[in-house]
């Protein structure tokens, strides 16, 4: 399955088509589809960051998923977002303005009920993907295809069996 195209400006003003923009060569893409689902998120952003030192190649982008608002409310929507975050996670959320019924059916995502965590490589293709908060399982294999992918120094085999 292939990343579908879509455009977004994450909250320090920079503009994303993703996934052409995606900036590693394997990205983590967190796509959220409700303010309340960011405890979901921390769930995974912890092991997620401590991944990423492990693969210096890895990026990880938040993609809060909303409807197709007017550029006025987008504005709003922004700024709420950007003050409820830290500001050194802001050049990594990018906020989608989509018809979140045609995203989620290009990404084969069930629900807008859970988060999804998605690796996908700089070309599009998604390699993988998860719905719901974090799992050791989820993790185990999310950790074995980026091993497969060969985007880093072997790992440690210690830090990341489960």
């Amino acid at each position: 399955m292939i990343f579908p195209m879509v455009e977004g400006t994450n909250l320090l003003g920079k503009r994303f088509m993703l996934p052409y923009s995606f900036e590693g060569e394997y990205n983590i893409a967190l796509v959220s589809f409700h303010p309340s689902q960011i405890i979901q998120l921390q769930t995974w952003l912890p092991v997620l960051e401590a991944l990423r030192e492990e693969f210096p190649d890895l990026m990880i982008y938040e993609l809060p998923t909303l409807p197709q608002y007017d550029p006025q409310a987008r504005v709003f929507i922004d700024l709420s977002i950007r003050q409820s975050i830290p500001d050194h996670a802001h050049g990594t959320v990018i906020p989608l303005y989509v018809d979140k019924a045609a995203f989620r059916r290009d990404l084969e995502l069930s629900s807008e009920e859970v988060i999804y965590v998605l690796l996908v490589e700089r070309e599009g293709e998604v390699l993988w993907q998860w719905g719901g908060p974090f799992d050791e399982d989820a993790m185990g294999v999310l950790v074995t295809i980026l091993r497969e992918q060969n985007t880093a120094i072997p790992l440690d085999p210690t830090v990341w069996d489960f």
